[in-house]
């Protein structure tokens, strides 16, 4: 049986992979952020092995996007733009953080199936909330000369919105106006470029009444004009503009308003830019049938037939809606349908019909259809014949409330506001098409989702054997519930491996929210925790089996065993598995019994889970992160709160006497307290550690504690924008230098990537996060990566079987490569003498531990952990 073999932990491989080993031009650290990047849900970077150079891997992705009410173009470039007045909550409330919703303008390429946000609406570059240049934008784009424009309701300088151009072929977006009360605000629908080259458009409030106001824009000066203030019912009916104006074939400019006029329930007006007069057509709200409130863009017929076609958001026989039409030449208002359940067309229509290219005018409503849910229909202007084309499922989006596009390939495509992900009802719209040839409904993409993963949690891991990076995101996925993926370095390929099933998490068997790192274990095979779901809703232990792809649940947490496992898991020189639960267990403090987490082993040979620990606060509480074990054979953790101090502990796990306390953190105190993440041997008596909290900046410490004269030493203190605060994660030895990251602080307060050199007690902020390239990075341990070994330079997986392992007395070592020298380190990185017979190695002198096999043959060299007992 071929073993899979790799080293687990930072502290693994910075003492196991002697330097002689490394090239020291090819070492590289590989880390990721939780949040930043391109879509804010976290990227994957590297440095050079002095921490310097940081270069973003892979970008983890979102389509950004959501409660979309806008209709989309498709520009001349073949690719679709649309605006979205929300980015979406997504990973809010995790490590404190908080998300920035702001809009976006966004673009989809068909040919490719790429999705990008373009801009972001209401932040800086480095994501800080800034709305100088709008927020909320809404209503469709319109393009003139291979350039975008649109408007958001808010922001800008007087709060009250922008219009604004974007260059697709340049990336470069540019404020063109400002809103203000007094000359409109609120902007509502799209700008249309009129016949004589100026832009125009509606406000839906603001204005000299306070009502809206029709605008004029030129392109060629960037001067904005007021040209008509909505008054209600006087010289200019009507007030509260919605949606968009229209020029007919007859040179003339039609709207509606929500409300004024006659009755109150809105007016269609005809706008004569030319003599800039308004002029009142018709009143709604006379009869229950004629309609009432229209939120609408009218339409005109087919073969300039100045006839123009709208809907009205109530009235008719059931009050749902209608559809009308007026005739400009005969100044006739007819009402040519009801939306209602008896007629099976849905009622609610939306805002928006759609001439197409067939003469027939199409739409939507939000409700209706064989679910009840929204439906698409056909109106026939010629035959006034009406269809019911499509009911909207829930599975594949809908409630649609935007205006359908005819695009270059003849279908309709458009945006339903809702669909399920994550197993509940979202406002992650979806982008869908329709094919009018086969009456063919195809959802494409859903907004507000990330279903590669997103928000990664824990750090890299990294198989030697395969040569690639495998981790968890605490979201995203198909079900919004995390995903296993694995990353290539050789070409930065990322896949999602597994989706964590869907939530809600009492009712997710099989474990959701991964929020800790994976181990590969010796026999090839991933384990790892989700932090809730399972059959008691607090977690469960998993294994993922890379040769099958296949996910097994092996432990379900609970309440007396320990639940909500938030730390790494790691593999002991016996074989087991080691870990803590953060919550739960039956520890006793004061004759008081209290879950305050446990120890656990799971032994991956007979997958049987013990308890073998209860803190009870004075030893210890809430342990967030993982075990190591050092080379005296025994483990050494942390908890983040507990002892009698409050702050704390440090401890060690002896396999014969139990647990004991080595050192309790001050809460509020200079020394540190809340310690995160785990702990690094340096060398034989030397551990390091990192707090989040305390020292003389509040900012956390660096801290050493010595295992043979239990002695705690404090060597650094955090200072927020100089050095970074708040470090959740833990240290990483390479070159005698420890390596580590804060997940606040440093010059945009995103967190830094830092070195610390504990011979001259030197601090070296070596990079500062700038959400662009990364922020929040928790609770990462920086990885050490040896270039050298991956590619041509490394022998074949297939190539080379060590066995067995854990051994005894004996290793066999297989390959069709001719071996040139056969190397054994210890855990220090020393190599220790080799009785080799032919292929074989007698590893019956050595004392039981881990060790690292260097494997050196005419193809490339390769290096193997092995584990002797």
């Amino acid at each position: 049986m071929k073993i899979k073999l790799h080293v687990k932990t930072l502290a693994v491989i910075s003492m196991l992979i002697p330097s002689i080993i490394l090239s020291q031009e090819e070492i590289e650290l590989w880390g990721m952020t939780f949040r930043g990047g391109k879509s804010d849900m976290g990227t994957i970077f590297k440095t050079d092995e002095n921490a310097e150079n940081l270069e973003v891997q892979y970008d983890f992705f979102k389509t950004d996007g959501y409660e979309i009410e806008s209709e989309i173009i498709q520009a001349s470039n073949g690719k679709f733009y649309g605006l979205s007045p929300y980015s979406g909550i997504y990973l809010y409330g995790v490590y404190y953080d908080s998300d920035n919703t702001p809009g976006i303008l966004y673009e989809y390429d068909p040919v490719t199936n790429v999705f990008e946000a373009k801009f972001r609406f209401g932040v800086d570059e480095f994501g800080a909330v800034n709305s100088t240049n709008g927020n909320r934008p809404e209503g469709a784009l319109v393009e003139v000369n291979n350039k975008l424009y649109g408007m958001t309701r808010e922001g800008g300088a007087h709060g009250d919105g922008i219009i604004f151009e974007y260059d697709y072929i340049q990336d470069m977006f540019t404020k063109l106006h400002d809103f203000n009360d007094l000359n409109g605000r609120a902007p509502e629908g799209e700008l249309i470029q009129a016949s004589n080259g100026k832009l125009y458009g509606m406000t839906s409030v603001g204005g000299a009444y306070g009502d809206g106001v029709i605008f004029e824009f030129d392109l060629n000066t960037n001067t904005y004009t007021k040209k008509i203030d909505f008054d209600g019912n006087a010289s200019n009916p009507g007030r509260r503009p919605y949606e968009s104006l229209f020029e007919a074939s007859n040179g003339k400019l039609y709207g509606l308003t929500s409300e004024g006029g006659t009755y109150d329930y809105g007016v269609l007006f005809e706008y004569d830019f030319l003599t800039n007069t308004l002029t009142s057509l018709f009143n709604f709200g006379a009869t229950a049938t004629s309609g009432a409130y229209p939120l609408g863009t009218l339409v005109e017929g087919p073969n300039s037939s100045l006839e123009l076609f709208g809907t009205a958001s109530e009235g008719g026989s059931e009050d749902y809606g209608i559809l009308f039409k007026y005739n400009i030449s005969t100044d006739t208002y007819t009402t040519l349908l009801s939306f209602a359940s008896s007629n099976n067309l849905g009622y609610s229509p939306g805002p928006k019909l759609t001439l197409a290219s067939n003469n027939k005018l199409y739409g939507v409503t939000a409700y209706g259809g064989a679910a009840e849910i929204g439906s698409i229909f056909e109106y026939d202007p010629v035959t006034d014949q009406s269809d019911l084309l499509y009911g909207f499922d829930v599975n594949s989006g809908f409630y649609p409330y935007t205006g359908l596009l005819e695009a270059s390939d003849g279908k309709l495509y458009s945006i339903a506001f809702k669909t399920l992900y994550g197993g509940v009802a979202t406002f992650n719209s979806m982008f869908y098409s329709f094919d009018l040839t086969t009456n063919t409904y195809n959802p494409i993409f859903k907004f507000n989702s990330a279903e590669d993963g997103a928000g990664p949690d824990g750090s890299l891991m990294y198989s030697e054997s395969r040569q690639k990076f495998y981790g968890l995101t605490y979201r995203g996925g198909l079900n919004d519930s995390g995903a296993i993926f694995e990353f290539n370095p050789v070409n930065n390929l990322y896949t999602r491996l597994y989706s964590f099933e869907a939530l809600p998490v009492t009712s997710a068997e099989s474990g959701v929210l991964p929020r800790a790192s994976l181990l590969e274990a010796t026999n090839g095979k991933l384990y790892g925790t989700a932090y809730r779901g399972g059959d008691n809703g607090i977690g469960v232990l998993y294994e993922y089996d890379l040769q099958s792809n296949t996910y097994s649940k092996k432990h379900d947490f609970g309440e007396t065993l320990g639940g909500t496992p938030l730390g790494d898991l790691m593999q002991a020189s016996n074989n087991k598995i080691y870990g803590m639960a953060s919550v739960g267990g039956q520890g006793i403090y004061m004759e008081n019994e209290v879950s305050a987490g446990t120890i656990f082993e799971y032994d991956i040979d007979t997958e049987n889970y013990t308890k073998i620990h209860d803190f009870n606060l004075e030893d210890g509480a809430f342990p967030n992160g993982g075990l190591i074990e050092a080379t005296n054979g025994k483990l050494y953790g942390m908890t983040t709160q507990g002892g009698l101090q409050s702050g704390g502990v440090i401890f060690e796990w002896n396999f014969t006497t139990g647990l004991n306390k080595l050192h309790e953190f001050e809460y509020d105190g200079m020394n540190g307290f809340f310690p995160y993440g785990n702990l690094l041997q340096f060398d034989a008596n030397t551990l390091y550690g990192l707090t989040s909290e305390g020292g003389v900046n509040g900012n956390g410490i660096i801290f050493k504690y010595d295992i043979q004269t239990n002695t705690f030493s404090k060597v650094f203190d955090f200072n927020d924008v100089l050095t970074g605060a708040k470090p959740l994660g833990s240290l990483t030895k390479l070159n005698n230098k420890l390596y580590g990251v804060t997940s606040e602080g440093g010059t945009h307060n995103y967190g830094t990537v830092f070195e610390f050199n504990p011979q001259t007690l030197t601090f070296t902020k070596t990079f500062d996060f700038d959400s662009q390239n990364g922020r929040l990075p928790v609770t990462t341990t920086l990885v050490v990566l040896d270039r050298n070994t991956l590619t041509t330079n490394i022998v074949e997986e297939n190539k080379i079987i060590v066995y067995p392992n854990p051994a005894q007395q004996q290793i066999h070592i297989t390959t069709d490569a001719h071996i040139t020298k056969i190397s054994l380190f210890d855990a220090l990185g020393k190599e220790v003498y080799l009785e080799m017979t032919s292929n074989t190695v007698n590893v019956e002198p050595l004392k039981s531990g881990i060790y690292i096999l260097k494997v050196e043959t005419d193809k490339g060299s390769n290096s193997k952990k092995i584990i002797i007992n």
